[in-house]
């Protein structure tokens, strides 16, 4: 037992150097996981891996002739619809509770299709999946 200016510590219950090593250690690993975290959101938000084109009518006209239905009665929501899961950003959270942005995955967006249409897309087959996909992601939409 130390006695410093009337307070009493009890050297058996003061935290050991290894622990506050390891404690130091760990909050500078979670600090060094949210800073990467957040420049991945911040560098898909500057750049994204898939970029919207700005036109996006030659795609849907390649993507009606080439492959035909279910594209060829699609209502303009169901485009819409359909654009949104293949370009925009999803938010999730991680397992420290931090939020990541990402876009979906090619076989995400292949399950939303098949869950959102199961009548559309039940019946493609993996050419279908390639061909829809060489057609979104082309850097031109007529190639």
């Amino acid at each position: 037992m130390v006695s410093l200016g009337g307070g009493i510590i009890l050297l058996s219950r003061a935290p050991s150097a290894e622990y506050l090593r390891n404690n130091l250690k760990r909050q500078w690993d979670k600090f060094l996981y949210f800073a990467k975290i957040q420049k991945e959101n911040l560098a898909l938000e500057i750049d994204a891996p898939r970029k919207k084109p700005f036109n996006l009518y030659a795609r849907q006209e390649r993507l009606m002739m080439k492959i035909g239905e279910p594209f060829a009665s699609f209502s303009p929501e169901e485009w819409q619809e359909f654009w949104s899961l293949v370009y925009d950003v999803v938010t999730e959270r991680g397992p420290q509770g931090e939020t990541i942005r990402r876009q979906r995955t090619e076989e995400e967006i292949q399950r939303s299709l098949k869950y959102n249409y199961p009548h559309k897309f039940s019946m493609f087959r993996e050419e279908h999946w390639k061909l829809m996909s060489s057609i979104i992601y082309s850097k031109h939409a007529w190639k």
